[in-house]
């Protein structure tokens, strides 16, 4: 985990609820999850709220996004990360997210 402590939430509803509650550094969102919306529904819905509109979102998923897909969630601010990606660089792109 890089030292970094990690809340989790099983649908967007219950994570944008624990963002807004808890107000994390950095928000990790799976494309496809269980509940009525999806990561990229979740994070605009994020991006949207006053109290979570500034803290950093990256979308992960396990298949390739379509390029008009990555380059919207870039415009949102929203960085999208491969679920292969390894531990060293993932932890980079997570320091690099939070500005360390």
């Amino acid at each position: 985990n890089g030292g970094y402590d990690a809340l989790y939430a099983h649908t967007g509803d219950e994570g944008r609820a624990v963002a807004r509650r808890l107000q994390p550094d950095l928000i990790l969102i799976d494309v496809h999850m269980p509940g009525n919306e999806d990561g990229f529904q979740t994070a605009m819905r994020l991006r949207n709220e006053e109290e979570t509109k500034s803290i950093p979102i990256s979308l992960l998923s396990s298949a390739d996004l379509r390029l008009e897909a990555e380059q919207a969630a870039k415009q949102m601010g929203i960085e999208y990360m491969h679920k292969s990606i390894e531990e060293a660089p993932f932890l980079e792109r997570v320091k690099k997210l939070l500005g360390e």
